[in-house]
């Protein structure tokens, strides 16, 4: 069962506070992003070792994430 997603504060004014928090969740957390996009957030070394050097994990997001548009994930307040 996966965990219910952490939703990440956008403006900034909390990083420090939810980095810990990720961190004490455990090595790979999923987190809610601007845009409703889930994805994960790694912060055990182990785990981004393994992640990294997986010939079965793709690093292209065109590849793993077809829908992925990099200006999704900017706050709406940044976007023209």
């Amino acid at each position: 069962m996966t965990p219910t997603p952490v939703v990440l504060d956008s403006s900034g004014r909390r990083i420090h506070e939810q980095a810990d928090s990720l961190r004490a969740a455990g090595p790979a957390v999923p987190v809610r992003l601007p845009g409703d996009l889930t994805a994960w957030s790694v912060t055990g070394g182990d785990v981004v070792k393994h992640l990294l050097t997986n010939p079965h994990v793709s690093k292209d997001t065109r590849k793993s994430w077809p829908g992925y548009r990099p200006a999704d994930l900017r706050p709406q307040r940044w976007r023209r």
